[in-house]
């Protein structure tokens, strides 16, 4: 009697289990319209391209940098009308902040020195110390002399278009005009207005990097004209 009950139940266990189980693996039509409609959406979802990247639109930007040559500091200041950065997203360039620019224009100090009362040029070695240019002699003085005129040099750049890449410090602009100064002081003179030309000249691309050892400038396709009426 015990055995024949203990068969009957578990029989009975094995059927309700046998339901659940059917019942949970069972896929209904309303399953089947759900998955159908979630697959046809994913295909049909446009896929994002490798080089799309957010953009931030920009006018009248200004940019100041300050290059270290020597224990001097160089000042660069670059203006622009318009400008868009953009972060990249291709492989290659993953990750690279980029910042095209129209309507371009700045000025860059290229050395600073001092006219003695002899005419000679010098430029600062370290403290107390200071080369003559062209002979390469040495002065100690622990400071300039009164008499001393602060000169610097100066690069005026113009171009329709540029772009600065910010993780490699690359500016590179395409047909620039490109005009050098010498003017009075060592603080960054922002415009040409004034300022007579030593050399003018135009280039099919300028570009720059900011390295460790200071500015690495290049102008590809440079053809300048020459003037002894900027020099001071």
């Amino acid at each position: 009697m015990f055995r024949r009950s203990y068969f009957l139940g578990a029989f009975v266990l094995a059927g309700v289990t046998a339901c659940l189980l059917w019942q949970m693996a069972r896929v209904s039509k309303v399953d089947v319209e759900r998955y159908q409609t979630l697959l046809a959406s994913t295909q049909e979802a446009p896929l994002v391209q490798e080089d799309t990247y957010p953009k931030q639109q920009r006018e009248k930007v200004q940019k100041d940098i300050w290059v270290s040559n020597g224990i001097e500091r160089l000042h660069y200041q670059i203006g622009c009308d318009t400008s868009h950065l953009e972060l990249l997203l291709k492989e290659r360039l993953k990750g690279e902040i980029v910042e095209h620019m129209t309507g371009v224009r700045g000025m860059m100090q290229e050395a600073l020195f001092w006219v003695l009362p002899g005419g000679q040029e010098v430029v600062s070695e370290g403290p107390g110390m200071y080369r003559v240019r062209g002979s390469g002699a040495l002065l100690f003085q622990s400071a300039p002399g009164k008499d001393w005129v602060a000169m610097q040099e100066l690069r005026w750049l113009e171009a329709a278009k540029a772009s600065y890449f910010y993780r490699k410090n690359h500016f590179v602009t395409e047909q620039a005009t490109l005009i050098h100064f010498q003017a009075l002081g060592h603080d960054l003179i922002t415009s040409p207005e004034g300022l007579s030309p030593i050399i003018t000249g135009s280039a099919r691309s300028a570009e720059f990097f900011l390295a460790s050892h200071g500015i690495d400038f290049r102008a590809d396709h440079l053809k300048a004209t020459i003037s002894t009426r900027g020099l001071l």
